[in-house]
């Protein structure tokens, strides 16, 4: 009578109830079991089309939602950890983050990438793979310098990776 097999005995239940509430409006027209069969399935017809008019809800935050699976330690510890991801991506320089968020977040390909930052794409491979080397050294609480070669712009962006680590230049 339904695909959820997990409601069931609710559904049995309520009939139950409900027979037992309107027992006095039973007319012997029919057989008993006939009557309760269908105050059953009517209570299933309504649990559907109550299904059907309630709004369905985007939850902005899935990590705010434990798993059945996994007890409430493991939990807070996995929003813990999410938390501390959210909080080194933030920190990290402008121009690191945006690429990281691009490729990893919004799964864009290197091209389209390299499109929306205004560059090529071995620029997007670098900034990715600088982004990466800064996100693990900040979650695992080391300091880390990027090897960088080359001009002005070079120059600025080491200096605000060093800041970004904590060391001064």
């Amino acid at each position: 009578m339904t695909f959820d097999t997990s409601r069931e005995d609710d559904f049995v239940q309520e009939a139950f109830l409900k027979a037992w509430l309107h027992l006095d409006s039973f007319r012997s027209e029919s057989s008993f079991r006939t009557w309760i069969t269908r105050i059953a399935m009517n209570e299933v017809m309504q649990f559907y089309r109550r299904e059907l008019k309630a709004p369905v809800r985007a939850f902005a935050d899935l990590d705010t939602f434990a798993s059945s699976f996994e007890s409430p330690f493991h939990s807070l510890e996995r929003k813990e950890a999410a938390e501390r991801v959210r909080s080194a991506i933030a920190k990290l320089p402008a121009i690191y983050r945006e690429v990281l968020v691009l490729r990893s977040f919004k799964q864009l390909s290197e091209a389209e990438t390299a499109r929306s930052v205004h560059g090529a794409v071995p620029m997007v491979k670098t900034r990715l793979f600088r982004a990466r080397q800064l996100l693990t050294a900040a979650l695992q609480g080391r300091p880390l310098r990027v090897a960088q070669k080359g001009n002005r712009a070079n120059a600025r962006a080491r200096t605000t990776l060093q800041i970004a680590i904590g060391k001064a230049a």
